[in-house]
């Protein structure tokens, strides 16, 4: 089969920079320990790949349209269609109080997020702090060793995928017509990050899916207090 646009593929992959001939990333995570690339906020096992997104790499996205469930490829991608080419503008000089006021010790190969953009350190000396904003695996040949594991045709379980990426778990589903219906338990940490990470979830399910109305239900359970009491004779302690 060949698969179009916002199609929901999961995808297992390796992603090598050819020149250097090292893995870079991957969906293995005793791969990533192995090669020294593994990231303890990344999400390990099958990646969701959505066909057409602006997410993913240009050279993916015509790539993946020709490939089979279940079948396995290398594509090589030249830098246009993947990070793009160097670009040394992107390089910046920034002063060391600037990274000191925000409690930053910068050191060269650190990454840091300045204005939401990862950048790299290059170098630190006489207060100044040399910083680039190219994306590491700019101006590289990348060889991506991919394989298409699953095939999503149903709206529930395109939404499941899409809230295990923002990695909030749901409760329930309820799909009628062009509207559903969205349960979310009191186990859920209701923290500022779940929020935008439910708002992503509603975003992404107006793009790709053919759904006009999102009804959310939200469970919050209030916490019991524990009251501790010490009986002297024998030191028991009980909670009410």
């Amino acid at each position: 089969m060949s698969f179009k646009e916002n199609d929901f593929l999961y995808i297992e992959y390796d992603l090598i920079d050819k020149e250097a001939n090292k893995l870079v990333a991957t969906t293995n995570e005793a791969k990533a320990k192995e090669a020294n690339v593994y990231k303890k906020e990344m999400h390990y096992g099958k990646s969701l790949f959505i066909v057409g997104s602006e997410a993913n790499l240009k050279g993916l996205n015509k790539e993946i349209k020709n490939l089979n469930l279940n079948e396995s490829k290398d594509i090589i991608l030249k830098p246009d269609e993947a990070f793009g080419d160097y670009d040394k503008n992107l390089i910046k000089v920034m002063h060391l109080s600037d990274f000191k006021s925000h409690d930053i010790n910068p050191y060269p190969g650190m990454e840091v997020n300045i204005d939401n953009k990862i950048a790299l350190i290059k170098a630190v000396n006489s207060g100044r702090v040399i910083v680039d904003f190219n994306n590491q695996l700019a101006g590289r040949e990348l060889i991506f060793k991919i394989k298409i594991t699953d095939f999503f045709n149903s709206d529930e379980d395109k939404i499941k995928a899409l809230s295990e990426y923002e990695n909030i778990k749901l409760k329930n589903i309820k799909i009628k017509e062009n509207s559903c219906e969205i349960s979310f338990g009191p186990e859920i940490n209701k923290n500022e990050s779940y929020f935008i990470k439910k708002q992503y979830l509603i975003d992404s399910i107006f793009k790709y899916l053919n759904i006009e109305k999102v009804n959310i239900i939200e469970e919050y359970e209030k916490q019991k207090k524990e009251n501790n009491k010490n009986i002297n004779n024998g030191d028991v302690q009980t909670k009410t």
